[in-house]
């Protein structure tokens, strides 16, 4: 699978497939994608074509921010994903917080809306994807200064 560093700058979100003919959807600004890697496969090709690690990412996210579980993910400025439901999840979610512009609560799901009017439904509380926002934003703050 080839993958630019552009083409990962435009990710809004990846999501583990519902379907059986693939395993990860990735969604971009202006296409989507459907890959045969798993989630974990797929977060760490990224991961490599920005010269980062995971693991590392991971740690240096829970020291900076003092969180255990949901940590986001620095890659750069324009990729931050954020994972909202936890691992065991049927379906995972990574959004990627540096493309989101609003969100709107539904009930009991979230609306997530990201630059080029996309919006994806998600099935948590709002308060919490706000806090996982607010984790995002922080992190690539604490990172660059």
């Amino acid at each position: 699978m080839s993958l630019s560093q552009h083409d990962a700058e435009n990710i809004l979100f990846i999501k583990t497939a519902q379907q059986l003919n693939y395993r990860t959807f990735i969604q971009y600004s202006t296409y989507n994608q459907r890959s045969q890697l798993n989630l974990k496969q797929y977060l760490n090709h990224l991961a490599y074509r920005f010269h980062k690690e995971i693991r590392t990412q991971k740690k240096q996210a829970r020291a900076l921010l003092n969180v255990s579980k949901m940590v986001p993910i620095f890659m750069d400025l324009t990729l931050i994903l954020c994972p909202l439901l936890s691992q065991r999840a049927p379906i995972q979610y990574y959004i990627n917080m540096a493309q989101v512009v609003a969100a709107s609560s539904q009930r009991n799901e979230t609306c997530i809306h990201f630059k080029n009017n996309t919006t994806l439904v998600v099935p948590i509380p709002l308060h919490q994807f706000v806090s996982q926002w607010k984790d995002a934003h922080m992190l690539s703050t604490l990172i660059i200064n």
